[in-house]
């Protein structure tokens, strides 16, 4: 998908999910992460929001 500046955004890895009220989204174990589109906190912790996006 395309930004207003005409980035690439990646949106989708498995992630693109509902959370609900809770604003982030906690992966479970031994799930395949994308580890070169993840935030290094996001790998520790498989918590993931929007503040940990990588642009």
């Amino acid at each position: 998908r395309l930004d207003e500046q005409l980035r690439v955004r990646v949106a989708d890895f498995g992630l693109s999910k509902q959370v609900g009220g809770s604003q982030y989204y906690r992966q479970g174990r031994g799930a395949p992460v994308p580890v070169k589109w993840v935030a290094l906190e996001s790998l520790a912790d498989r918590v993931y929001t929007t503040k940990s996006d990588v642009v």
